[in-house]
């Protein structure tokens, strides 16, 4: 029974630990978190009191956006964000299909050593040569 007790003492002691450090961990991901939120806006406002008064670039868009109605302003924001979320997913998309047009080609090789390749890109686009 002794062993047991010192291994139930161990387990509690080691728990306690896991507990303190999860504690601290939380802490610190809070921190960096609204920490880093802070600091971004600091740098804003830092940045917006160094243009003040002066005509540059964004006095032309803060006009430029003054003239828009709200939904305009949506359906602008709302265009420019469907534009921005297909560039990604056809990155996405190219580079998975190069990923993959890679593995195949290996598999392929591994079978059949001297089989022709379809003379596409990886990416799966049409060669240069193919478009003129």
């Amino acid at each position: 029974m002794p062993s047991s007790v010192k291994r139930a003492d161990i387990e509690g002691k080691w728990a306690f630990y896991l507990r303190i450090a999860d504690n601290i961990g939380g802490v610190l991901k809070t921190l960096i978190k609204y920490g880093s939120l802070a600091l971004i806006f600091y740098w804003i406002s830092s940045a917006i009191q160094a243009l003040a008064g002066k005509y540059t670039f964004a006095d032309i868009g803060v006009k430029f956006l003054a003239q828009l109605s709200i939904s305009q302003s949506i359906s602008y924001a709302t265009g420019a964000g469907g534009v921005l979320y297909g560039m990604r997913e056809r990155k996405l998309r190219r580079d998975k299909t190069e990923y993959l047009a890679n593995r195949n080609r290996e598999l392929e090789e591994r079978l059949d050593p001297k089989r022709s390749s379809s003379r596409l890109t990886g990416r799966g686009t049409t060669r240069k040569e193919d478009r003129e």
